[in-house]
């Protein structure tokens, strides 16, 4: 029988992931966590019809996939520390797979693994962490599901709706540009983006008015011009190593518009883990070069702020605490 030696190293991975994982969100009991972990208890006897009334009550969620997924850990009898921490190691050894797959140098590999966001996702992004796991489910699979998956992210987080078209503009740039240009529109192009927007928009109306909420609190909190620049630099660094260079540009234009829209602290989040996929997928960190420097320190530095944020979690019980 000829084992896959990728999916086994992973697996060996699995047991450290956990643990990890586990000292980390055991320890995570500030900040929001005192709601989710309240909530989490609330679900342990609820029915499966309050499941809804408590997230909204407790966490202000919409998100049905999280919250039930959630549900399910608390009714199987799982605390909350281990069923999470189980979440969190299927999610990174998925993860370190579609990096092996893709051959990334294990230099890159270590710095992404303890990439800052990686850590939030892990530990204080509660719900977005179910969307990043639906994502990188379907990076590894082939086929329409994954276009189903991709497309039921908004229902294990609402920012999965700047994701969506993220990805939809660097996989169809060259014709969005042809449109644009040519004015001419492809009849099977224009079937499929017709159906994706109907879905995408019938997703819009059924979460609309969390939506709305999200979007007020994001503008009036997070409106800042250092968010503009910081997503200039993140598309400076990747334009050399991306082969599609009308898609950088146009994921550059997308997410100004989004920081002005939505403010910069999430869609930052958002642009970084784009820009990196397709980095990914492209094979751009398969070796070390010198036109990869840039994006190896923009790395090294996210690694190096994750340092503070473990810090923070071990002695405040909180990754965002601040004096």
């Amino acid at each position: 029988m000829k084992i896959n030696k990728n999916l086994a190293f992973c697996i060996i991975c699995f047991p450290f992931f956990y643990i990890g994982s586990y000292v980390l969100i055991s320890h995570y009991i500030g900040g929001d966590q005192v709601h989710y972990r309240a909530f989490y208890d609330a679900l342990s006897s609820a029915s499966y019809d309050a499941v809804m009334l408590l997230a909204r009550g407790y966490v202000s969620s919409a998100e049905p996939i999280t919250a039930y997924a959630l549900w399910f850990g608390a009714r199987a009898g799982f605390s909350k520390d281990v069923f999470i921490s189980l979440i969190n190691a299927t999610f990174l050894t998925f993860f370190l797979l579609f990096l092996r797959r893709n051959r990334v140098h294990p230099v890159f590999v270590l710095l992404l693994l303890s990439n800052f966001y990686i850590i939030v996702i892990l530990t204080g992004a509660e719900r977005l962490k179910f969307a990043y796991f639906l994502f990188i489910v379907s990076a590894l699979i082939e086929g329409r599901s994954r276009f189903f998956i991709i497309m039921a992210s908004p229902a294990a987080h609402l920012q999965s709706f700047v994701f969506i078209p993220a990805i939809a503009i660097y996989s169809y740039a060259k014709k969005i540009f042809e449109i644009l240009f040519t004015w001419r529109l492809n009849a099977r192009f224009a079937i499929a983006f017709f159906c994706a927007a109907g879905l995408l928009v019938f997703l819009l109306i059924v979460f609309f008015q969390a939506l709305l909420t999200k979007a007020g609190y994001y503008f009036s909190n997070d409106l800042r011009f250092s968010s503009l620049l910081q997503v200039f630099a993140l598309s400076l660094i990747s334009f050399p190593l991306l082969k599609n260079k009308m898609g950088a540009v146009l994921l550059f234009v997308y997410f100004s518009v989004a920081i002005l829209l939505l403010g910069g602290e999430r869609v930052n989040m958002i642009a970084f883990s784009v820009f990196t996929f397709y980095l990914l997928k492209e094979r751009a960190f398969s070796s070390m070069r010198v036109i990869n420097l840039p994006y190896l320190a923009a790395l090294a530095y996210f690694s190096f702020k994750s340092f503070g944020f473990i810090r923070n979690i071990m002695l405040y019980g909180n990754g965002f605490y601040s004096v």
